[in-house]
């Protein structure tokens, strides 16, 4: 899973953030906020840049009144509200946005996270074994692809796939079997215990026939 914090990452669509976690290799794709507090750790700090460009002098005694606010509380109000007004200095008031704070989200035991500039991405480093068997799977449609284009086949020939790989990857294929064939275009999947195991990742040996 990731999460990520970025501008404009809300309006992205459906389709866009589908496509984003297929090239990321991750199951799915959430804002940061989804974690909830008990995961995040918020810290924030003025962008002198943005109040800077609005505020002029006053800059200081706002960003004084940021690191002085709840800084998962404000991010939660900006996110959602747009733009939150924070009293600074004598009764002054500023509308600050986003843009004006540099937000960082630390992710904490069991996730992994990097942040510049207050955009953030998160890893979750937990591994169920479904999740490892998916990345298996990947593996050796990624593998078998890369055989086809060697071999020379059209990218719509159908072909025939035999395979044998380390004994503790059997089980993934096997039960990936169904999603291997579609991806590949191929009409059967058969394990070959004749094929010696590579020394390739996942010690898979493939022989691919054109139907």
């Amino acid at each position: 899973r990731a999460l990520i914090a970025a501008t404009g990452w809300k309006s992205l669509s459906t389709e866009l953030r589908d496509q984003i976690s297929d090239e990321l290799n991750v199951e799915q794709l959430d804002d940061l906020s989804a974690a909830g507090s008990d995961l995040v750790d918020v810290s924030i700090k003025a962008n002198f840049r943005s109040l800077g460009a609005r505020y002029g002098g006053d800059v200081q005694a706002i960003a004084k009144a940021l690191t002085s606010a709840s800084a998962a509380q404000l991010v939660a109000q900006v996110r959602s509200q747009g733009q939150v007004d924070i009293s600074y200095g004598a009764g002054q008031i500023a509308s600050i946005s986003e843009e004006d704070l540099v937000i960082t989200e630390t992710p904490r035991t069991g996730w992994a996270v990097s942040s510049h500039a207050g955009e953030s991405v998160a890893l979750d480093l937990q591994l169920s074994p479904e999740l490892i068997s998916k990345g298996v799977v990947r593996e050796a449609i990624r593998a078998i692809q890369d055989a086809r284009k060697s071999s020379g086949f059209d990218i719509s020939d159908r072909i025939h796939v035999k395979w044998n790989c380390a004994p503790e990857f059997v089980a993934a294929l096997n039960s990936g079997s169904k999603w291997i064939s579609e991806e590949v275009l191929a009409l059967s999947f058969t394990q070959d215990s004749t094929l010696s195991v590579s020394e390739e990742e996942l010690g898979l040996k493939l022989d691919l026939q054109k139907a």
